[in-house]
Protein backbone atom coordinates (compact mmCIF):
# COMPACT_ATOMS: atom_id res chain seq x y z
CA UNK A 1 0.00 0.00 0.00
CA UNK A 2 3.14 2.25 0.59
CA UNK A 3 4.05 1.53 -2.89
CA UNK A 4 0.78 2.27 -4.20
CA UNK A 5 0.72 5.64 -2.79
CA UNK A 6 4.53 7.10 -3.31
CA UNK A 7 3.29 6.48 -6.98
CA UNK A 8 1.66 9.58 -6.41
CA UNK A 9 4.30 11.44 -4.81
CA UNK A 10 7.91 12.81 -5.02
CA UNK A 11 9.69 9.59 -4.84
CA UNK A 12 8.09 9.23 -8.31
CA UNK A 13 9.43 11.60 -10.62
CA UNK A 14 7.86 10.10 -14.37
CA UNK A 15 4.53 8.54 -15.12
CA UNK A 16 6.85 5.36 -15.91
CA UNK A 17 8.21 5.33 -12.35
CA UNK A 18 4.84 5.60 -10.61
CA UNK A 19 3.09 3.34 -13.09
CA UNK A 20 6.11 1.03 -12.44
CA UNK A 21 5.11 1.48 -8.47
CA UNK A 22 1.67 1.07 -8.81
CA UNK A 23 1.90 -2.34 -10.39
CA UNK A 24 4.19 -3.77 -8.03
CA UNK A 25 2.12 -2.53 -4.75
CA UNK A 26 -1.15 -4.43 -6.58
CA UNK A 27 1.32 -7.29 -7.75
CA UNK A 28 2.47 -7.38 -3.61
CA UNK A 29 -1.65 -7.28 -2.80
CA UNK A 30 -2.26 -10.20 -4.45
CA UNK A 31 0.69 -12.44 -3.37
CA UNK A 32 -0.12 -11.17 0.53
CA UNK A 33 -3.77 -12.54 -0.24
CA UNK A 34 -2.61 -15.81 -2.12
CA UNK A 35 -0.40 -16.77 0.94
CA UNK A 36 -3.15 -16.30 2.74
CA UNK A 37 -4.92 -18.42 0.54
CA UNK A 38 -2.77 -21.70 0.08
CA UNK A 39 -0.58 -20.73 3.15
CA UNK A 40 -3.12 -20.20 5.99
CA UNK A 41 -6.35 -21.37 5.58
CA UNK A 42 -8.22 -20.82 8.83
CA UNK A 43 -8.07 -16.84 8.47
CA UNK A 44 -10.38 -17.59 4.78
CA UNK A 45 -12.83 -19.73 6.18
CA UNK A 46 -15.26 -17.06 5.65
CA UNK A 47 -14.12 -16.11 2.46
CA UNK A 48 -17.13 -17.54 0.67
CA UNK A 49 -19.13 -14.64 2.60
CA UNK A 50 -16.77 -11.98 1.53
CA UNK A 51 -16.58 -13.07 -2.14
CA UNK A 52 -20.47 -12.88 -2.12
CA UNK A 53 -20.17 -9.56 -0.21
CA UNK A 54 -17.76 -8.24 -2.67
CA UNK A 55 -19.65 -8.85 -5.67
CA UNK A 56 -23.37 -7.23 -4.36
CA UNK A 57 -20.72 -3.75 -4.81
CA UNK A 58 -17.74 -4.11 -6.57
CA UNK A 59 -19.53 -5.14 -10.07
CA UNK A 60 -21.75 -2.67 -10.15
CA UNK A 61 -18.72 0.17 -9.37
CA UNK A 62 -16.74 -1.75 -12.51
CA UNK A 63 -19.51 -2.35 -14.65
CA UNK A 64 -20.87 1.78 -14.35
CA UNK A 65 -16.92 2.78 -14.32
CA UNK A 66 -16.43 0.68 -18.04
CA UNK A 67 -19.64 2.26 -19.17
CA UNK A 68 -18.30 5.66 -18.97
CA UNK A 69 -15.38 4.77 -20.08
CA UNK A 70 -17.17 3.33 -23.45
CA UNK A 71 -19.16 6.50 -23.19
CA UNK A 72 -15.99 9.09 -22.84
CA UNK A 73 -13.24 7.06 -24.66
CA UNK A 74 -14.22 3.84 -27.23
CA UNK A 75 -17.23 5.76 -28.39
CA UNK A 76 -14.62 8.59 -29.18
CA UNK A 77 -12.55 6.82 -30.82
CA UNK A 78 -9.79 7.50 -27.92
CA UNK A 79 -8.50 3.98 -27.84
CA UNK A 80 -5.25 4.22 -26.07
CA UNK A 81 -7.40 5.95 -23.42
CA UNK A 82 -9.71 3.39 -23.18
CA UNK A 83 -6.92 0.79 -23.22
CA UNK A 84 -4.66 2.63 -20.69
CA UNK A 85 -8.13 3.28 -17.93
CA UNK A 86 -9.06 -0.26 -18.83
CA UNK A 87 -6.03 -1.43 -17.82
CA UNK A 88 -6.29 0.64 -14.88
CA UNK A 89 -9.87 -0.48 -14.03
CA UNK A 90 -8.77 -4.33 -14.42
CA UNK A 91 -5.90 -3.81 -11.91
CA UNK A 92 -7.72 -1.97 -9.27
CA UNK A 93 -10.68 -4.81 -9.18
CA UNK A 94 -8.21 -7.23 -9.18
CA UNK A 95 -6.39 -5.63 -6.47
CA UNK A 96 -9.93 -5.13 -4.46
CA UNK A 97 -11.12 -8.96 -4.64
CA UNK A 98 -7.94 -10.33 -3.36
CA UNK A 99 -7.63 -8.18 -0.76
CA UNK A 100 -11.29 -8.31 0.59
CA UNK A 101 -11.30 -11.52 0.21
CA UNK A 102 -8.29 -13.57 0.95
CA UNK A 103 -6.36 -11.13 3.39
CA UNK A 104 -7.67 -11.28 6.86
CA UNK A 105 -9.26 -7.86 8.30
CA UNK A 106 -6.73 -7.52 10.99
CA UNK A 107 -4.24 -7.00 8.59
CA UNK A 108 -6.06 -5.15 5.97
CA UNK A 109 -6.95 -2.82 8.94
CA UNK A 110 -3.27 -2.18 10.07
CA UNK A 111 -2.19 -1.74 6.32
CA UNK A 112 -4.67 0.57 5.76
CA UNK A 113 -4.22 2.44 8.92
CA UNK A 114 0.11 2.48 8.39
CA UNK A 115 0.53 3.80 5.23
CA UNK A 116 -2.16 6.99 5.34
CA UNK A 117 -0.51 7.79 9.01
CA UNK A 118 2.90 7.29 7.26
CA UNK A 119 2.13 9.29 4.40
CA UNK A 120 0.04 12.35 6.90
CA UNK A 121 2.47 12.08 9.69
CA UNK A 122 5.87 12.47 7.33
CA UNK A 123 4.23 15.08 5.43
CA UNK A 124 3.33 17.24 8.56
CA UNK A 125 7.00 16.96 9.12
CA UNK A 126 8.33 17.50 5.79
CA UNK A 127 6.87 20.79 5.91
CA UNK A 128 8.06 21.53 9.32
CA UNK A 129 11.20 20.84 8.39
CA UNK A 130 11.37 21.70 4.65
CA UNK A 131 8.63 24.60 4.26
CA UNK A 132 10.26 25.49 0.98
CA UNK A 133 9.94 23.07 -0.59
CA UNK A 134 6.83 20.23 1.32
CA UNK A 135 5.04 23.79 1.13
CA UNK A 136 3.53 25.66 -1.87
CA UNK A 137 2.51 29.16 -1.04
CA UNK A 138 0.48 28.19 2.33
CA UNK A 139 -0.55 25.12 1.79
CA UNK A 140 1.22 21.68 2.97
CA UNK A 141 1.57 19.29 -0.23
CA UNK A 142 4.23 17.13 1.61
CA UNK A 143 5.14 14.41 0.34
CA UNK A 144 2.58 14.21 -2.42
CA UNK A 145 1.99 15.71 -5.48
CA UNK A 146 -0.75 18.41 -4.88
CA UNK A 147 -2.12 19.87 -1.63
CA UNK A 148 -5.68 18.34 -2.19
CA UNK A 149 -4.35 14.75 -2.61
CA UNK A 150 -2.55 14.88 1.16
CA UNK A 151 -6.19 16.60 2.24
CA UNK A 152 -8.12 13.76 1.06
CA UNK A 153 -5.29 11.20 2.68
CA UNK A 154 -6.34 13.21 5.77
CA UNK A 155 -9.43 13.11 5.26
CA UNK A 156 -9.09 9.57 5.31
CA UNK A 157 -6.90 8.65 7.99
CA UNK A 158 -8.75 10.98 10.34
CA UNK A 159 -12.45 9.17 9.63
CA UNK A 160 -10.65 5.49 10.01
CA UNK A 161 -9.10 6.55 13.63
CA UNK A 162 -12.74 7.96 14.65
CA UNK A 163 -14.40 4.88 13.42
CA UNK A 164 -12.45 1.91 13.47
CA UNK A 165 -9.39 2.67 16.08
CA UNK A 166 -10.27 2.18 19.81
CA UNK A 167 -6.93 2.72 21.40
CA UNK A 168 -7.81 6.12 23.06
CA UNK A 169 -3.95 7.31 22.58
CA UNK A 170 -3.61 6.51 19.19
CA UNK A 171 -7.09 7.37 18.21
CA UNK A 172 -6.17 11.46 19.52
CA UNK A 173 -2.29 10.87 17.82
CA UNK A 174 -3.99 10.11 14.75
CA UNK A 175 -7.08 12.75 14.90
CA UNK A 176 -4.24 15.13 15.79
CA UNK A 177 -2.28 14.84 12.70
CA UNK A 178 -5.35 14.33 10.36
CA UNK A 179 -6.75 17.57 11.64
CA UNK A 180 -3.62 19.35 11.19
CA UNK A 181 -3.10 18.41 8.11
CA UNK A 182 -6.27 18.82 6.84
CA UNK A 183 -6.07 22.46 8.12
CA UNK A 184 -2.90 23.28 7.15
CA UNK A 185 -3.44 21.89 3.19
CA UNK A 186 -6.54 24.36 3.08
CA UNK A 187 -8.48 21.56 1.09
CA UNK A 188 -12.07 22.80 1.76
CA UNK A 189 -13.29 19.37 0.12
CA UNK A 190 -11.72 17.32 2.77
CA UNK A 191 -12.34 19.38 5.45
CA UNK A 192 -16.21 19.38 4.48
CA UNK A 193 -16.37 15.77 3.98
CA UNK A 194 -14.43 15.27 7.65
CA UNK A 195 -16.96 17.17 8.82
CA UNK A 196 -20.00 15.04 7.67
CA UNK A 197 -17.80 12.12 9.34
CA UNK A 198 -17.84 13.78 12.53
CA UNK A 199 -20.98 14.74 12.73
CA UNK A 200 -22.42 11.33 11.89
CA UNK A 201 -20.04 9.86 14.42
CA UNK A 202 -21.31 12.13 17.35
CA UNK A 203 -25.34 11.58 15.84
CA UNK A 204 -24.34 7.87 16.08
CA UNK A 205 -22.42 8.33 19.94
CA UNK A 206 -24.59 11.13 20.88
CA UNK A 207 -24.06 11.46 25.08
CA UNK A 208 -23.61 14.83 26.83
CA UNK A 209 -20.03 13.97 27.35
CA UNK A 210 -18.99 14.06 23.33
CA UNK A 211 -21.39 16.91 22.67
CA UNK A 212 -19.21 18.78 26.07
CA UNK A 213 -15.89 17.56 24.18
CA UNK A 214 -16.67 18.58 20.79
CA UNK A 215 -17.68 21.97 21.70
CA UNK A 216 -14.69 22.54 23.87
CA UNK A 217 -12.52 21.22 20.77
CA UNK A 218 -14.36 23.90 18.71
CA UNK A 219 -14.02 26.69 21.40
CA UNK A 220 -10.10 25.88 21.97
CA UNK A 221 -9.74 25.92 18.11
CA UNK A 222 -11.17 29.35 17.89
CA UNK A 223 -9.51 30.95 20.66
CA UNK A 224 -6.08 29.61 19.01
CA UNK A 225 -7.31 31.24 15.81
CA UNK A 226 -7.69 33.94 17.13
CA UNK A 227 -4.40 34.35 19.01
CA UNK A 228 -2.24 33.18 16.81
CA UNK A 229 -1.53 34.88 13.50
CA UNK A 230 -0.16 31.75 11.78
CA UNK A 231 -3.24 30.21 12.78
CA UNK A 232 -4.79 32.65 10.91
CA UNK A 233 -2.42 32.69 7.91
CA UNK A 234 -3.92 29.11 7.01
CA UNK A 235 -6.66 29.58 7.52
CA UNK A 236 -6.90 31.99 5.08
CA UNK A 237 -5.95 29.60 2.56
CA UNK A 238 -9.13 27.36 3.92
CA UNK A 239 -11.41 30.28 3.26
CA UNK A 240 -9.90 31.67 0.28
CA UNK A 241 -12.12 33.22 -2.77
CA UNK A 242 -10.33 32.13 -5.55
CA UNK A 243 -12.71 30.55 -8.61
CA UNK A 244 -11.54 27.13 -9.27
CA UNK A 245 -14.82 25.52 -8.89
CA UNK A 246 -16.34 28.10 -10.16
CA UNK A 247 -14.42 27.35 -13.96
CA UNK A 248 -14.96 23.68 -13.55
CA UNK A 249 -18.88 24.14 -13.66
CA UNK A 250 -18.51 26.48 -16.71
CA UNK A 251 -16.38 23.77 -18.56
CA UNK A 252 -18.89 21.05 -17.59
CA UNK A 253 -21.72 22.87 -18.45
CA UNK A 254 -20.18 24.22 -22.16
CA UNK A 255 -19.14 21.06 -22.64
CA UNK A 256 -22.84 19.23 -21.84
CA UNK A 257 -24.04 22.19 -24.11
CA UNK A 258 -22.09 20.90 -27.02
CA UNK A 259 -22.92 17.39 -26.93
CA UNK A 260 -25.44 16.50 -24.19
CA UNK A 261 -25.70 12.42 -24.89
CA UNK A 262 -21.99 11.15 -25.45
CA UNK A 263 -20.20 14.18 -24.10
CA UNK A 264 -17.09 15.38 -25.94
CA UNK A 265 -14.44 12.71 -24.50
CA UNK A 266 -11.72 12.41 -22.56
CA UNK A 267 -10.07 15.24 -21.44
CA UNK A 268 -10.99 17.89 -24.16
CA UNK A 269 -12.44 19.98 -21.63
CA UNK A 270 -11.51 24.02 -21.91
CA UNK A 271 -11.20 24.07 -18.49
CA UNK A 272 -10.13 21.41 -16.07
CA UNK A 273 -12.60 19.80 -14.24
CA UNK A 274 -12.28 18.86 -10.75
CA UNK A 275 -15.52 17.27 -10.08
CA UNK A 276 -16.49 13.53 -10.90
CA UNK A 277 -20.13 14.29 -11.55
CA UNK A 278 -19.35 17.34 -13.91
CA UNK A 279 -16.42 15.79 -15.38
CA UNK A 280 -18.68 12.58 -15.96
CA UNK A 281 -21.21 14.53 -17.30
CA UNK A 282 -18.81 16.34 -19.57
CA UNK A 283 -16.70 13.45 -20.97
CA UNK A 284 -19.75 11.44 -21.64
CA UNK A 285 -23.29 13.05 -21.59
CA UNK A 286 -26.02 12.36 -19.41
CA UNK A 287 -24.70 8.67 -19.65
CA UNK A 288 -21.72 9.34 -17.62
CA UNK A 289 -23.60 10.97 -14.94
CA UNK A 290 -25.62 7.90 -14.80
CA UNK A 291 -22.66 5.88 -14.36
CA UNK A 292 -21.59 7.70 -11.25
CA UNK A 293 -24.82 7.87 -10.20
CA UNK A 294 -24.71 4.27 -9.97
CA UNK A 295 -21.41 3.89 -8.31
CA UNK A 296 -22.52 6.43 -6.02
CA UNK A 297 -25.76 4.01 -5.05
CA UNK A 298 -23.86 0.96 -4.87
CA UNK A 299 -21.28 2.45 -2.18
CA UNK A 300 -24.24 3.56 -0.01
CA UNK A 301 -26.75 0.73 -0.80
CA UNK A 302 -23.97 -1.65 0.70
CA UNK A 303 -22.76 0.91 3.35
CA UNK A 304 -26.00 0.75 4.71
CA UNK A 305 -25.63 -2.98 6.16
CA UNK A 306 -22.62 -1.59 8.69
CA UNK A 307 -24.61 1.28 10.10
CA UNK A 308 -24.83 4.73 10.60
CA UNK A 309 -21.21 5.55 10.85
CA UNK A 310 -20.34 3.43 7.66
CA UNK A 311 -23.58 5.71 5.79
CA UNK A 312 -22.07 8.96 7.08
CA UNK A 313 -18.10 8.09 5.79
CA UNK A 314 -19.72 7.23 2.35
CA UNK A 315 -21.71 10.12 1.96
CA UNK A 316 -18.46 11.97 3.21
CA UNK A 317 -17.14 10.52 -0.26
CA UNK A 318 -19.81 11.17 -2.44
CA UNK A 319 -19.78 14.56 -1.22
CA UNK A 320 -16.28 15.22 -1.52
CA UNK A 321 -15.99 13.52 -4.75
CA UNK A 322 -18.52 16.16 -5.86
CA UNK A 323 -15.65 18.71 -5.84
CA UNK A 324 -12.67 16.29 -6.92
CA UNK A 325 -12.16 13.83 -9.76
CA UNK A 326 -10.93 10.62 -8.32
CA UNK A 327 -13.85 8.27 -8.52
CA UNK A 328 -13.48 8.43 -12.19
CA UNK A 329 -10.03 7.63 -12.36
CA UNK A 330 -9.18 3.96 -12.12
CA UNK A 331 -5.56 4.10 -12.81
CA UNK A 332 -5.21 6.81 -9.79
CA UNK A 333 -4.35 5.55 -6.03
CA UNK A 334 -6.60 8.06 -5.15
CA UNK A 335 -9.85 5.36 -5.43
CA UNK A 336 -8.05 2.03 -4.64
CA UNK A 337 -6.94 3.42 -1.20
CA UNK A 338 -10.80 4.78 -0.80
CA UNK A 339 -12.53 1.52 -1.64
CA UNK A 340 -10.05 -0.06 0.97
CA UNK A 341 -10.50 2.51 3.54
CA UNK A 342 -14.23 2.12 3.33
CA UNK A 343 -13.83 -1.39 3.45
CA UNK A 344 -12.01 -1.89 6.75
CA UNK A 345 -15.35 0.09 8.13
CA UNK A 346 -17.70 -1.54 5.87
CA UNK A 347 -16.79 -5.08 5.41
CA UNK A 348 -18.81 -7.99 7.25
CA UNK A 349 -18.13 -9.78 10.04
CA UNK A 350 -18.01 -13.30 10.37
CA UNK A 351 -21.21 -15.23 12.23
CA UNK A 352 -22.70 -11.52 11.92
CA UNK A 353 -25.53 -10.89 10.44
CA UNK A 354 -26.61 -7.39 8.91
CA UNK A 355 -29.34 -7.11 11.03
CA UNK A 356 -27.10 -7.01 14.42
CA UNK A 357 -25.38 -4.12 13.14
CA UNK A 358 -26.95 -1.80 15.54
CA UNK A 359 -26.29 -4.06 18.27
CA UNK A 360 -22.56 -4.42 17.12
CA UNK A 361 -22.11 -0.41 17.18
CA UNK A 362 -23.52 -0.88 20.51
CA UNK A 363 -21.30 -2.99 21.61
CA UNK A 364 -18.14 -0.56 20.51
CA UNK A 365 -19.83 2.26 22.11
CA UNK A 366 -19.71 0.82 25.38
CA UNK A 367 -16.85 -1.81 25.68
CA UNK A 368 -18.76 -3.90 28.67
CA UNK A 369 -21.35 -4.88 27.05
CA UNK A 370 -20.04 -6.94 24.04
CA UNK A 371 -21.71 -9.32 22.00
CA UNK A 372 -20.71 -13.05 22.68
CA UNK A 373 -18.80 -13.25 18.66
CA UNK A 374 -16.63 -10.24 20.56
CA UNK A 375 -15.63 -11.94 23.57
CA UNK A 376 -14.91 -15.52 21.64
CA UNK A 377 -11.99 -14.44 19.97
CA UNK A 378 -8.97 -12.18 20.67
CA UNK A 379 -9.29 -8.17 19.16
CA UNK A 380 -6.96 -6.22 17.40
CA UNK A 381 -6.18 -3.42 20.01
CA UNK A 382 -6.68 -0.45 16.83
CA UNK A 383 -9.55 -2.27 14.99
CA UNK A 384 -13.11 -1.27 16.76
CA UNK A 385 -14.60 -4.06 14.05
CA UNK A 386 -12.59 -7.29 14.61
Amino acid sequence: MLLILASASVAAPSTAVSVAFRVVGIGFLCLSGANQVFGRTKFVSDKKMKAASVRSWLSLVVGAHLAFLLLAAAFHGQWVEFILYGFGLTLLAIAVIVTSVAVPREIVTVSVLFSLGFVVIASFAYGLTTPEVAVAGIRLRGLTANANTLGFYAFLLGSLALIVVRHSVLKFTLLFFAGAVLLWTSSRASILAFAIVVLFVVLSRLSTTVVLAVLGATGAAAVAALMSPNTLSILDGVFRGDESRALSLTGAINAFRSSPLVGIGLANEEFEIASSPLRALAYAGIGGLLAVSVMWGAFIWHARTAGIQAVGFTAAAVVHSCFEGWLLSPISPLLLIFILAWWVIVRPVPGLSSKSSNQRQASYANPRKMIPWDRARPRLAIAAWP
